[in-house]
């Protein structure tokens, strides 16, 4: 496998998304109680509605943007500026215009908002301020994203988590001084929502001129047929992106509209760990799609099997052992990061999270979908089961009686059914390989899943957490006991020399000497 290019940026790749992600769970885990705290728990339920109102207007943005990455990536990595320079600024007008079009329904939006969600009276005024500037920050936001296609292309993903992280940074701030100075209020974290957009923006441009000083803005190059050729491919990742809000963002609205704008805060406030592993799991994903979709531009298919299958082998390991950590300890968790009347949504986190092994694990083998230009059947079956996932929560709801917990178990069901069952299989048959080739690397990470859940519910038996510092203790001493397993266990001899060539060579020097020695 060609991948010396690869071994070189993957280092500073995997460094920057590890400190993006120690970024966003600090972050993540403080601001949530730091908002219930000053503004209340159902003002906080509708910071989490207006970000996903924006995920749902923006499905064809976005998709549109995933097939930009594709034809962009695939002529920079064949030096084709001239093709490279029509595909860009076919897509940057397309994209202006798309901005010009949303802005009319997204102000009638914001007009309309006390009829679309449950806003309480003394709320209204301030939602109105955090929805337009949410919605202001996030079409500018999609500017950035055809700017940050260069970085894709080019693997740096190292320069697109400093993006991110400055844009978190910046909006934390932000929040912190307008609380500090003025009041606290929700319509500060509308103006911080803008501003993180503004930096996220400058950067991008930024490194955009750095690195394809070759591509520039003209209205010259936009060609007609290209912007087909992306309607045509985007056409399907629009399906595939509804039936995705469909899996994980309908939940936020089903608990507002059937049990109002505190509950909505209660169940986002648990949610929030799903998110953060989430977000963890885009450590090593993100990592993988621009790997896989060089390789397919340089015609090695062999080497996109092998990244797949890497990829999901250990990320189903990392979300397993984590999974089985918070959920082992979820009451104690909750009680010590919300109080002690929010441990009786412990059970509600393990739906949230049992599930997270499976379905995120086969993420890095979603950019070979678009990577081999193969999204209308996953496109269509992402879609059905998002209508299958709104129809559980609803009938949990309303026919169960299963409050809110119906909510998390109608996804848990419907994500698990199509990345669990229809992902591999699907990526497996698009390769001509075994349909069995992607499933086996998911046993791992369900079985280290199951040990540490077991080994986290044994602890939280035995140890009186009391404070942080013993369920970091605890927590620390099951992750090294199961990562231990794992290498074992797990760990062939390539991977073993992956993992200690990115590790560093000090500790690989280490590793074969103890190796030589037994």
């Amino acid at each position: 496998m060609n991948n010396k290019p690869f071994k070189r940026q993957f280092p500073k790749n995997l460094t920057m998304n590890v400190i993006s992600f120690g970024v966003n769970i600090v972050i993540g885990l403080w601001l949530v109680p730091y908002l219930i705290k000053y503004i209340g728990v159902a003002a906080y339920g509708l910071v989490p509605l207006a970000m996903v109102f924006t995920e749902y207007i923006s499905i064809i943005t976005i998709s549109i943007n995933g097939a930009i990455t594709r034809f962009i990536t695939i002529d920079i990595q064949k030096k084709n500026w001239i093709s490279a320079n029509q595909t860009f600024n076919t897509a940057f007008f397309a994209m202006v215009t798309l901005i010009l079009v949303q802005i009319p329904l997204l102000f009638y939006i914001t007009l309309d908002l006390t009829n679309i969600f449950e806003v309480p009276n003394e709320l209204v005024t301030d939602a109105y301020y955090l929805f337009s500037f949410t919605f202001a920050g996030y079409l500018l936001s999609l500017m950035s994203s055809i700017f940050s296609t260069s970085m894709y292309a080019y693997n740096r993903l190292d320069l697109r988590k400093i993006v991110d992280i400055n844009r978190v940074v910046f909006r934390i701030i932000t929040i912190v001084l307008c609380f500090s100075i003025f009041e606290p209020s929700l319509k500060y974290v509308g103006i911080a929502n803008f501003v993180g957009a503004v930096t996220s923006f400058l950067y991008a441009t930024n490194y955009w001129k750095k690195l394809t000083p070759d591509l520039i803005i003209s209205m010259k190059h936009f060609r007609l047929p290209i912007l087909k050729k992306l309607v045509s491919m985007g056409g399907w990742l629009i399906v595939n992106q509804i039936g995705f809000l469909l899996f994980l963002k309908v939940d936020i609205f089903v608990v507002n509209k059937f049990f109002g704008a505190e509950a909505t805060g209660k169940y986002s406030a648990v949610l929030q760990w799903n998110v953060l592993i989430r977000t963890m799991a885009s450590v090593l994903s993100n990592l993988i799609g621009p790997m896989l979709l060089i390789s397919f531009a340089n015609n090695r298919i062999d080497d996109v099997i092998k990244i797949g299958k890497l990829g999901v082998k250990f990320l189903a390991i990392g979300v397993g052992i984590m999974t089985g950590i918070i959920c082992g300890l979820s009451n104690q968790l909750l009680t010590l990061w919300l109080g002690p009347e929010y441990a009786q949504y412990s059970s509600l986190m393990i739906i949230m999270l049992c599930h997270l092994v499976i379905n995120l694990g086969v993420l890095p083998l979603f950019p070979i979908n678009t990577s081999l230009n193969k999204v209308r059947v996953p496109g269509l079956v992402t879609a059905g089961m998002g209508i299958v996932n709104l129809i559980l929560a609803i009938l949990f709801v309303t026919y169960f009686d299963f409050g809110f917990w119906g909510v998390a178990l109608a996804g848990a069901i419907a994500v698990t059914a199509k990345n669990g069952i229809f992902t591999p299989w699907y990526s497996s048959k698009i390769l001509n390989i075994s349909k069995l080739e992607f499933y086996i690397p998911l046993l791992g990470g369900i079985f280290l899943f199951i040990c540490s859940f077991f080994f986290a519910s044994i602890g939280n038996q035995l140890v009186n957490i009391s404070n942080w510092f013993i369920m970091f203790v605890v927590g620390t001493i099951v992750f090294l006991i199961v990562t231990i397993m794992s290498w074992f266990i797990f760990m062939n001899s390539s991977d073993k020399e992956m993992v200690t060539s990115m590790i560093g060579p000090k500790l690989r020097a280490i590793t074969n000497k103890s190796s030589s020695n037994s």
